[in-house]
């Protein structure tokens, strides 16, 4: 009798043991998750908010072109007065940019029709999505990026051709120091657009870097302050 008392009492230890591993190894295939602070949608909404409004911005590009030997020439920089850009709310979470000025890419494509074509092109209006980064899990800082997407427009060759012109930038902008406690952080106050490469009908036919590379370069800034 005692005997089977015991056994019942080792096996309802058993059980329980069993039970207790077996619950913690679906915990450990089930883990928890929490969205990092600067994720929460309360959290991106308010920032997200309070950084959209109507820009007014200076507007200046430096670039570097091709010399008649075929060297790279000194940087040249153009202020180009006042220029604005839009930044979307929470449920439209875009920076429309206008002013970018295309007519002086001529000034740094090697190909002289190519540069022929875009220097009579008016300026363009770039639409770029931002989002708001964290920097880690439970931080209140982070950072703006605008991610700077190709841009397409139509060309038309003297012959009456019609072409696909697509700019690629360097691949984000970012503005760090955003802080979720502090509304006077909430600001875009700067996109700098790196151009990379040229592409016609699909092919690229020309690529940029940055300054002292060796290869041409053009670079867009806007400095901005919210209206």
């Amino acid at each position: 009798m005692a005997l089977g008392h015991r056994m019942r009492s080792v096996f309802t230890v058993l059980f329980i043991a069993a039970a207790l591993l077996l619950t913690a190894s679906c915990h450990d295939l089930n883990p928890q998750s929490t969205t990092p602070y600067m994720n929460r949608t309360d959290v991106q909404e308010k920032i997200c908010n309070g950084v959209s409004g109507t820009y007014t911005a200076s507007l200046s590009v430096g670039y570097t072109g091709f010399r008649a030997d075929g060297q790279i020439d000194a940087l040249h920089v153009i202020q180009l007065g006042s220029a604005a850009y839009i930044v979307g709310r929470h449920d439209n979470p875009f920076v429309v940019l206008n002013s970018f000025p295309v007519s002086l890419l001529s000034r740094v494509i090697a190909d002289p029709n190519l540069a022929a074509l875009l220097a009579s092109q008016a300026n363009a209006t770039l639409t770029l999505p931002y989002s708001i980064v964290g920097d880690g899990p439970e931080t209140h800082t982070g950072s703006i990026e605008t991610v700077l997407s190709p841009y397409t427009f139509t060309v038309t060759d003297a012959a009456g051709t019609s072409h696909a012109v697509t700019l690629s930038f360097n691949k984000t902008s970012i503005i760090a120091g955003i802080n979720a406690d502090d509304s006077t952080t909430w600001r875009l106050s700067s996109l700098n657009l790196d151009l990379r490469s040229i592409s016609v009908d699909g092919r690229i036919v020309q690529q940029f870097g940055a300054l002292h590379s060796g290869n041409a370069s053009f670079m867009v800034r806007y400095r901005g302050e919210k209206r």
